[in-house]
């Protein structure tokens, strides 16, 4: 397989796929989809993969459909609660924030509810900069010189500055 094709040396869990941990590249399953999709020069569709699943054992991803329903309803569920913004002092952040609590329950929380509760809120921004984090690690990747890197900074720190 084209190794500049694949997404990398270990897939995420999700929790609409058939089991935990499926998607990891131990999985012949797994393998076989990306060499599927590298044979197609690394260009595939949602649809085209759950299409080629089905013809090939349908094994990575839930095909009860009771199950699936399940699945969807609760995805739906969490693109509701993420449609709705609000503009706070010029900011627009969403209107509910998705946040583990000390108990290990992920729920999500309204903004002012959020604001109000400085352990909330230390947990609301722990989680935007480990994203962020997680974003920028990326950029290892394309080897930035330190003036290509400078005004990535600078954008970021006008970015986080008060207004």
């Amino acid at each position: 397989m084209d190794r500049s094709m694949d997404p990398g040396t270990q897939a995420s869990t999700h929790e609409n796929s058939a089991a935990p941990g499926l998607w990891s590249r131990k999985n012949a399953a797994v393998v076989r989809a990306l060499a599927y999709i590298a044979k197609r020069r690394g260009k595939i569709t949602a649809p085209r993969l759950v299409e080629w699943d089905d013809r090939n054992g349908r094994h990575l991803f839930q095909w009860d459909d009771a199950l699936g329903a399940v699945a969807h309803r609760l995805y739906q569920a969490r693109v509701f609660l993420n449609s709705f913004n609000e503009d706070r002092d010029g900011v627009r952040v969403k209107g509910f924030q998705s946040i583990t609590a000390d108990d290990g329950e992920r729920a999500y929380y309204g903004i002012r509810r959020v604001i109000a509760d400085d352990d909330l809120r230390a947990r609301a921004i722990d989680l935007v900069v480990g994203r962020s984090e997680t974003q920028l690690r990326t950029l290892k990747f394309w080897k930035l010189t330190p003036e290509q890197r400078a005004p990535i900074l600078e954008r970021l720190d006008a970015a986080m500055a008060p207004e």
